[in-house]
């Protein structure tokens, strides 16, 4: 009697193979968006006060039992910032058929289309705090936030030069801010940049001399490469993504901020709101409206 075990190349209505994990390789971290403090908006306009030190007396010297003649100065006025809150959103939907598949990877459709949506909106949100030109909005026009690379305009270290960010390129920047009582803790460049760094003088212990403080390789680990300057330490924080687009120029797209003086100010906070349906299929609209506080924009670099 013959033997003729059932092949499976032969075999009809063999479900596919597929596995059921979803990879996702689109660069999304947004570090700004994950990382920088909450407040609130109360309007649309949001508005917070600056103020500096007045300049060194250097004539500042008295003669004791001296009579007071001189006029007394007024004190300089605070300086009020101004900027607007920006509305975003992204639309979902999904037809009644699809979500009675049943997809490899996932139980629901129409919620992992919402998360992948929230995902992209907060790449969206991450580009603007870097490069939003600011609007303040009109009947039948959006409101826009104003992104730091429109909101520093002191400490600009050459932007238009067409160099790399070397490292006397970032001492510069570095004194600039410095000298303007800025105490930065963060660079976030954009990932052209990254083999600059490495030019830089480096070492795994942060010896004398050194700036690029190295997480050991070996080491499995969380924490960020720290740079230390004359000026301080400093988180080195690569801009996954390259959503600074200043212009072209590497030595350009290298943020230097105080991430205390930092906060997105919601109007409204990120949510997800059903949508009426239009027919045969689920819809749902995730929504923010925020803004980026930057504090004194000369404590932070470009």
């Amino acid at each position: 009697m013959a033997y003729q075990a059932t092949e499976p190349y032969n075999v009809v209505g063999a479900k596919e193979n597929l596995t059921d994990i979803l990879v996702n390789v689109t660069p999304k971290e947004t570090y700004l968006v994950s990382n920088t403090r909450r407040t609130t908006a109360t309007n649309l306009k949001h508005e917070w006060l600056t103020d500096a030190l007045g300049s060194v007396e250097t004539g500042n010297a008295v003669i004791p039992g001296a009579v007071v003649t001189a006029d007394f100065a007024s004190a300089v006025a605070r300086t009020r910032v101004s900027v607007f809150c920006q509305l975003m959103d992204k639309l979902v939907a999904t037809a009644d058929s699809t979500q009675s598949l049943d997809p490899a990877g996932l139980s629901n459709e129409h919620e992992y289309q919402i998360a992948m949506r929230m995902k992209e909106l907060a790449r969206d949100m991450e580009y603007f705090y870097l490069n939003q030109t600011s609007a303040t909005g009109a009947s039948g026009v959006a409101s826009k936030l104003t992104g730091l690379a429109q909101a520093l305009a002191t400490n600009v270290n050459s932007a238009t030069a067409v160099r790399d960010y070397t490292y006397a390129v970032h001492q510069s920047l570095s004194k600039l801010i410095a000298n303007s009582g800025g105490r930065p803790d963060l660079i976030y460049f954009k990932t052209a940049v990254a083999l600059d760094f490495t030019q830089h003088p480096t070492s795994a212990g942060g010896g004398t001399g050194s700036v690029v403080i190295s997480v050991p390789a070996n080491q499995i680990t969380d924490a960020y490469d720290m740079y230390r300057d004359m000026f301080g330490v400093k988180k080195l924080v690569p801009n996954i993504g390259d959503f600074a687009t200043v212009t072209a120029t590497a030595s350009a797209s290298v943020f230097q901020l105080q991430t205390d003086l930092l906060a997105q100010a919601f109007l409204q906070q990120v949510s997800v709101v059903p949508i009426a349906r239009l027919g045969h299929a689920v819809n749902s609209m995730i929504k923010v409206e925020v803004c980026l506080e930057y504090g004194n924009e000369l404590a932070h670099g470009l």
